[in-house]
């Protein structure tokens, strides 16, 4: 019976957990969960010359490009750092990822502006990441 009564338990929180869940994953933006869309946002954004973002975007997506590959787990809270660590067991795409990611770290969080130049770099290798999958 106490067996009984643990398994009951459990079962009710595993299935409260992927209730909260579900609603969590439905009200993200529709731009997380696809990269197609990411990468249409991405063009849009250069086009006004936010390259910052766009370069953001493009960024996010060929992470979100990985996930779809089942290569990593996408979490907004890890650095890229950390995902390089992850791509690890998968030399190519930790080699295709390391100069992108430095990029993204000194365009973004250090003190030079990103130009067009540096989106195109970016928008290379998502669409190179993006033959990849296929």
């Amino acid at each position: 019976v106490v067996i009984f009564l643990i398994i009951k338990n459990l079962r009710t929180r595993v299935a409260h957990e992927q209730a909260r869940i579900a609603l969590v994953e439905k009200d993200l933006p529709v731009e997380r969960m696809r990269s197609e869309t990411i990468y249409d946002k991405a063009l849009r954004e250069a086009e006004k010359g936010n390259y910052a973002e766009a370069i953001r975007l493009l960024t996010i997506g060929s992470l979100l490009l990985l996930e779809a590959r089942r290569v990593i787990n996408y979490q907004d809270s890890l650095t890229n750092g950390e995902y390089l660590r992850e791509l690890l067991v998968e030399q190519h795409l930790h080699s295709m990822f390391a100069t992108p990611l430095a990029l993204f770290d000194r365009l973004i969080y250090g003190f030079q502006s990103p130009d067009k130049k540096d989106f195109e770099i970016f928008r290379v290798f998502y669409l190179d990441l993006e033959r990849l999958k296929k």
